[in-house]
């Protein structure tokens, strides 16, 4: 039989929308000849809605979109396989009873009337559905909250009218080795011809080795009972309020072996849409789908094949999700994010502080990159402390993209401001700048009924080194995930792809050196400002902090005392046990005394494994330097 993945941008919250396009690509696969079509977890809804999953009648919603998609895969002759809710089995066939008795058959752990994240398989009128067993419950995922898991026993392939057997899983399934039991693993003995994974998958940075991984281990697992596995993903981007998720998609087939299946037995057909929002399908060369890329795979399934390397040459091609730089995911990941979130907006225009500075230029030119330099609405809000370098450098930058740039002085302001206030700190003139360069970009977003884009990076984010309700305004922050040194990288591949767009003054070279003609960063909030943070090294530590084997600062000191720091030390000139440890204790003092910037700061985009946010969440709390530290930071002082 042929199946088709339809790899489809799911609209968080357009339940109509989605059941439209998954019914264009459904009857799209049937000309493509295909006998099924798979699309992605939640497909009809988005995947991270919150407490929306709570209200009953948002999930009657849901389930009533289940009597179309079984009329469509009637009309059609194709069967369907897609993620949607379940309240329980016992009204598969009937969505609309299935409204009527949701919500009196079992509790979930909240409390609330028990719902599945599920799969559904239908099949001439005939509807199936498999729970998803393994529940993810870290980083932005909350299905624990809000679903009841799948047991082992509910592990059961679905026999199709042709007699062969599929196996169906949802997302996290595949994803066992944390988790009692694995759902493939139940599967198969069952005879199992292929498996159906469909998935709500986010983007991060090597995410599609990981995927690879995880089958080449089921496969040593399973041996000869591996069968081949099908992989569908969604595109688009989501959030849970303050976390902002791609999908970039990378659906694909393994075959017998847990070798990814090469264009010898699938075509792709890439979805097309002009500016009036009308669809075609084009047939692609390329053997896979593009990052981000609506579209079908459809391949002729053979459960006997084995489909070697020594049979198909292209399976040594390198694919683009492998071949593509951490510099080069993460500016699509940037595009795409850009593309939605312009959509959740309605289409508006956006207003950008332009400080002349690298991160400002970055955010503004990869807004220009993915919606145009026509929605971009720039402002340089200059004082005394600004230098001409600065200036200067907005200037060409907005020349550089054929962007007017509107420069307000604020200095007259500000000193209305202090003489209001009478003799003031210099903290307090620095916040009062920031909050004034806010107050007048706001009042251009309501001028022009537009959205503010915030512009703070991932280490000042983790510092504090921003003003709340000042700086750390905005709708959302697109570079917040992004480390300094991630900036200036991200600026040397849009100039390299796209022309010398970026001041090259601001950007240091590789070894984050500036010669005495570049602009080195620093906040312009008074006379001489530099940067507190040591750029490099505190981009270094910030990761050790949020990695997933989180390094406390007592795990730092061990670094240090047994020497594995030297180098490090020495490159950003920290020698010495004083010097280092007091920077150290200053970077943690400054990190836990700033949740409370973090909290109410603008959702992040995601584009790392620990995002601040709905990803990395925090508690405010006083910090103490633990006994052990203390212990610690006395023995390498003595030492």
């Amino acid at each position: 039989m042929k199946i088709a993945l339809a790899q489809m941008r799911v609209k968080q919250g357009r339940v109509e929308d989605n059941f439209k396009k998954l019914a264009l690509l459904a009857k799209e696969a049937k000309k493509l000849g295909a006998d099924l079509a798979a699309f992605p977890e939640m497909c009809l809804s988005g995947y991270l809605m919150g407490d929306s999953w709570t209200q009953e009648e948002f999930v009657c919603e849901l389930l009533s979109y289940n009597d179309k998609i079984c009329d469509l895969s009637k009309e059609t002759g194709i069967i369907i396989v897609y993620g949607n809710i379940a309240a329980d089995e016992s009204f598969a066939g009937n969505p609309s009873a299935a409204c009527k008795d949701a919500f009196a058959k079992g509790k979930n752990e909240d409390g609330r009337s028990k719902k599945y994240n599920a799969v559904y398989l239908v099949q001439n009128g005939k509807t199936h559905i498999r729970k998803k067993s393994l529940l993810p419950n870290y980083r932005m995922f909350d299905d624990k909250r809000y679903f009841s898991a799948g047991t082992q026993e509910d592990c059961q392939t679905v026999i199709l009218e042709n007699g062969e057997k599929i196996g169906l899983e949802v997302c996290e399934d595949l994803w066992h080795a944390d988790y009692a039991f694995n759902p493939t693993q139940k599967l198969t003995p069952q005879g199992a011809d292929f498996i159906i994974n469909v998935s709500s998958s986010p983007f991060s940075v090597g995410k599609s080795k990981a995927r690879d991984n995880r089958i080449k281990e089921l496969k040593n697992l399973l041996g000869e009972n591996f069968v081949p596995f099908y992989y569908v993903n969604c595109v688009g981007a989501q959030n849970n309020g303050k976390s902002i998720v791609t999908f970039d998609g990378d659906s694909r087939i393994y075959n017998r072996n847990g070798d990814r299946q090469c264009a010898n037995y699938a075509k792709i057909y890439s979805v097309q849409t002009n500016k009036n929002g009308e669809i075609k399908f084009e047939t692609s060369s390329a053997l896979e789908l593009a990052p981000y890329q609506e579209g079908l795979i459809v391949a002729q399934n053979s459960s006997n094949a084995v489909f070697d390397a020594q049979e198909n040459s292209n399976c040594k091609v390198n694919y683009n999700f492998k071949s593509l730089t951490g510099a080069e995911q993460k500016f699509l990941a940037i595009q795409e994010a850009y593309k939605s979130m312009d959509e959740l907006f309605g289409d508006q225009k956006y207003v950008f502080g332009l400080s002349g500075g690298i991160d400002s230029a970055l955010n503004l030119v990869l807004c220009s990159l993915a919606l145009g330099k026509e929605k971009i609405l720039a402002y340089n809000l200059p004082s005394r402390y600004n230098c001409a370098a600065t200036k200067q450098a907005a200037s060409k930058l907005c020349s550089n993209l054929g962007i007017g740039l509107n420069i307000i002085p604020i200095d007259n302001i500000a000193d209305a401001f202090i003489n209001a206030l009478g003799e003031i700190n210099s903290i307090t003139r620095e916040n009062l700048q920031a909050r004034i360069r806010t107050v007048i970009l706001m009042a251009q977003t309501s001028q022009h009924n537009a959205v503010l884009i915030n512009n703070t990076n991932k280490v000042e984010l983790a510092l504090g080194y921003g003003t709340l309700y000042g700086d750390l305004a905005g709708a959302w922050c697109p570079i917040g995930d992004l480390l300094k040194t991630e900036i200036w990288e991200l600026s040397r591949y849009v100039n390299k792809m796209f022309g010398k767009i970026i001041p090259e003054e601001l950007i240091p070279d590789e070894n984050l050196q500036f010669d005495k003609n570049q602009i080195r960063p620093s906040a312009e909030l008074k006379e001489n400002q530099t940067d507190p943070m040591i750029w490099g090294f505190d981009d270094w530590l910030l990761e050790q902090f949020m990695d997933y084997n989180k390094k406390t600062p007592e795990k730092i000191l061990r670094l240090y005392k047994d020497g594995a720091l030297k180098e490090l030390c020495a490159k950003y000139n920290l020698d010495g046990a004083e010097k280092f440890i007091a920077h150290l204790q200053w970077f943690f003092e400054k990190l836990y005394s700033n949740v409370f910037k973090r909290i109410q700061a603008p959702p992040v985009l995601v584009l790392s494994k620990s995002a601040f946010g709905g990803d990395y969440r925090e508690s405010q709390y006083k910090y103490e330097p633990s006994q052990n530290y203390l212990k610690l930071k006395e023995e390498i002082l003595k030492g």
